[in-house]
């Protein structure tokens, strides 16, 4: 009696002395006859083998519009599977509109969200996340909106799971506050009433209201306890963060002589955003230019023309 391997190898033999056509019609025989177990079994095997990478042959475009319909966890899965998935997924575009829709598109402004190295973003970043960032440096560069969204949904999530706590209610500006600084020791704020407040960033007490201001403090930044104060009069002040004294106004002054030193003009409208570094304070305004100034003789150095027709935060690798 011939055995099962002698039987399997007989039918196989005969299965592919068969033409086409002969074949798909036993193999449909042969389907009628399997019971629905086997018919599981049957397509568990097969399911692979069916599979088709359709980002491959589909038009770019076409590929583009179906992924722009997933959500971030898909993308995210999508890109682990092969490169060119992960091309595809990494698109500034689908992740820009991912952000939009969490209205999380304001952190696009905010270079410190993005900065890897900076120590404020490793604080927020479970420390999981910054192993994975770092055991992926060998692969393809995520695109920037895409790690926006990642760091924003760490942020929100630190936020909603109770990792971030408010110490402190600052409370003492009589109108809405638009700007912010912190160097760690001090906070500063700048209001629409006029004002910044220097605020002790473990004891929540205001140690300093400056009120020197005569219109809203759109923009400022604190570093050493020199905070650089942007307003929208179109002047730049500056003052110690330790005594509250404004050291620059319009004009600068010699505090041992107290003789005026320098006068600190050139933008004609509103100041928007302001960076210092070492010497130089570096001001962006609606007159559509960025000015680098000297601290020391109050003078801008250099002057850059902004084409885009609008106030942005200027560089630092300007300087």
């Amino acid at each position: 009696m011939a055995t099962f391997s002698a039987k399997r190898d007989e039918i196989i033999r005969l299965f592919c002395d068969c033409t086409k056509q002969q074949q798909n019609n036993i193999l449909l025989e042969l389907l009628l006859q399997c019971e629905p177990l086997q018919l599981r079994i049957l397509y568990s095997e097969l399911k692979p083998l069916l599979a088709v990478n359709f980002v491959a042959y589909l038009p770019s475009e076409l590929v583009d519009k179906i992924f722009f319909l997933l959500e971030a966890k898909d993308l995210c899965n999508i890109a682990m599977c092969n490169r060119l998935w992960r091309e595809k997924a990494n698109n500034n575009a689908i992740w820009k509109k991912l952000c939009t829709d969490k209205n999380w598109i304001k952190y696009g402004d905010d270079q410190s969200l993005l900065n890897i190295n900076n120590e404020t973003t490793i604080n927020t970043t479970p420390a999981q996340h910054q192993i994975l960032l770092n055991s992926l440096k060998s692969t393809l560069k995520t695109c920037r909106w895409k790690e926006i969204y990642i760091r924003a949904y760490l942020l929100n999530r630190n936020w909603n799971t109770g990792r971030y706590t408010s110490i402190h209610t600052l409370r003492g500006h009589k109108q809405r506050v638009i700007s912010l600084s912190c160097d760690g020791k001090w906070i500063v704020s700048g209001s629409e009433d006029n004002a910044a407040r220097i605020w002790d960033l473990y004891t929540g007490a205001c140690k300093h209201v400056l009120d020197n201001h005569t219109d809203s403090v759109r923009c400022l930044t604190l570093k050493n306890s020199v905070l650089v104060t942007g307003c929208f009069d179109g002047i730049v002040r500056i003052f110690d963060a330790n005594t509250g004294r404004c050291l620059r106004t319009i004009r600068l002054w010699d505090f041992s002589t107290g003789r005026c030193l320098h006068v600190m003009r050139g933008h004609t409208d509103e100041i928007q955003a302001i960076e210092m570094y070492k010497e130089y304070v570096v001001t962006s305004a609606w007159d559509d230019t960025i000015r680098l100034w000297d601290i020391n003789s109050g003078n801008y150095k250099k002057i850059w023309k902004n084409d885009a027709g609008r106030a942005i935060r200027p560089p630092l690798n300007i300087l």
